[in-house]
């Protein structure tokens, strides 16, 4: 089984790391203490059905999706914590307050 590194606890690689689970030993690595610190700006998704498989409805609910522009604004520091529960749950090893350095 291959091994994966990702950087940094953002939706695209949690995501990413629940994907690559399946079939991959990943890892995911977060400087900060932990995913899905308050931010000053909601999150933003253009198409909100791209959660379900990997969020449930409850979940999903109460991210409190609501209609703009183009797509929808959520509560994106539940929606990252909700995906860090998911991947650890697929076995990602996750590393909060981790710096890489060479």
């Amino acid at each position: 089984m291959k091994s994966v590194v990702l950087i940094g606890g953002t939706f695209s690689n949690l995501v990413t790391s629940i994907e690559l689970s399946e079939t991959h030993h990943v890892m995911l690595i977060e400087l900060n203490a932990e995913i899905g610190l308050p931010s000053i700006s909601p999150g933003y998704i253009q198409n909100k059905e791209l959660l379900i498989p990997y969020l449930t409805q409850k979940q999903i609910k109460f991210l409190q999706l609501h209609p703009f522009e183009n797509g929808f604004t959520l509560r994106s520091e539940w929606g990252l914590k909700h995906l860090a529960v998911h991947a650890a749950q697929k076995g990602v090893e996750i590393f909060t307050r981790t710096r890489i350095t060479h």
